[in-house]
């Protein structure tokens, strides 16, 4: 967790969904955990250098769209780089590669003073080097939200990670200094290291509490994304949104442009699907909005006061919040899940 408080903020988190690229300098834990960091916010592309095939091998399994060798990387025109080795050299290919107006930010602690020369013609245009340290980072903000993304897993942490039996610690130092392993683990038993990964992949297991720090880390969603029939799944299990869409059938919702949108969708007793107006009091529509810091693609009732939110898991599925009056169940917003499905004939109630 260390680690990917350092790679959170300052090259991987503050990048869109858009046409941004991110060179990560070094595949150890901090550069593989930046990797893990700019896929879960949508980086479009994410090029990792390193010259360890073992470990570029394992960067594109984490994410990355490519992994090269250090020797390669001179094409790499990037928006952001992140240089997690520190090294006069490193520092040079990270600022070589920066667009106009493009970020790096060093984040490697080597011995001593460990100074480095930068060519000022490289700062020309816009171009910005700047220090981080452990990412920036609010602890009591950023440490429930990493575990909570590694509870859900957007961040397998236990993938940079080989055990060692504890009468081992020689082999476990060897094969770090050597870079065969990248965070190694003294076991003093036989339990597991880390939960099976197939328990932490699923968002239902998410902590209600955990959902709107969730939600405020994922990147925003254009109106013109949401097209098509989408299936349901709520996730605020308690609220009381949540027990009137479970008793109207409720499967999800139809957004067939921006002024024509049908927020529920429901199964009927043939499982046939139809539009419930009734229940929605009218139809919705689609807007650009903000909620708790985020402007991102929102749902407004046409007949109530209430706007979902959404953003961006992936292209093919979007975390919403309801908002609006008395859209809260207590001091509760009600969450839930949409995912794009085949369209399918859908009448009007």
């Amino acid at each position: 967790m260390n680690c990917s408080c350092a790679s959170w903020h300052p090259a991987s988190a503050r990048l869109t969904c858009s046409a941004d690229t991110l060179l990560v300098i070094g595949a150890g834990t901090t550069g593989l955990a930046a990797v893990m960091a700019a896929r879960h916010r949508g980086v479009a592309d994410i090029v990792v250098s390193d010259p360890s095939a073992e470990r570029r091998a394992l960067a594109l399994r984490l994410g990355a769209t490519r992994a090269i060798a250090p020797e390669d990387a001179g094409g790499i025109v990037a928006s952001r780089a992140l240089d997690t080795v520190g090294a006069q050299g490193t520092i040079d290919a990270a600022l070589s590669s920066l667009a106009p107006r493009g970020v790096c930010a060093t984040v490697a602690l080597r011995p001593g003073s460990n100074r480095v020369t930068v060519s000022q013609s490289q700062l020309l245009w816009g171009r910005t080097l700047t220090g981080v340290s452990e990412g920036d980072a609010d602890i009591r903000r950023d440490i429930p939200l990493l575990v909570a993304l590694w509870r859900i897993g957007r961040l397998p942490v236990e993938r940079l990670l080989t055990p060692y039996p504890f009468a081992e610690v020689s082999a476990a130092v060897a094969d770090a200094r050597a870079g065969r392993t990248i965070k190694p683990v003294l076991v003093m038993s036989d339990e597991p290291v880390a939960p099976e990964a197939a328990t932490t992949r699923h968002l239902r297991d998410a902590r209600e509490s955990d959902l709107p720090a969730l939600w405020r880390s994922l990147p925003a969603v254009a109106p013109g994304e949401l097209r098509g029939l989408w299936h349901g799944r709520g996730l605020s299990t308690a609220h009381r949104a949540h027990r009137l869409l479970e008793r109207s059938g409720w499967f999800g919702k139809l957004f067939r442009s921006d002024d024509d949108v049908a927020p529920l969708v429901c199964t009927g007793p043939s499982g046939d699907l139809f539009i419930d107006e009734r229940l929605a009091r009218g139809g919705a529509r689609l807007l650009t909005a903000g909620h708790d810091g985020i402007v991102t693609a929102a749902m407004a009732y046409d007949g109530q006061p209430l706007i979902d939110h959404f953003t961006c898991l992936s292209p093919t599925e979007v975390l919403g919040v309801m908002t609006g009056r008395d859209a809260a169940d207590g001091d509760r917003l009600y969450y839930l899940v949409l995912e794009k499905v085949a369209d399918r004939p859908v009448e009007t109630g």
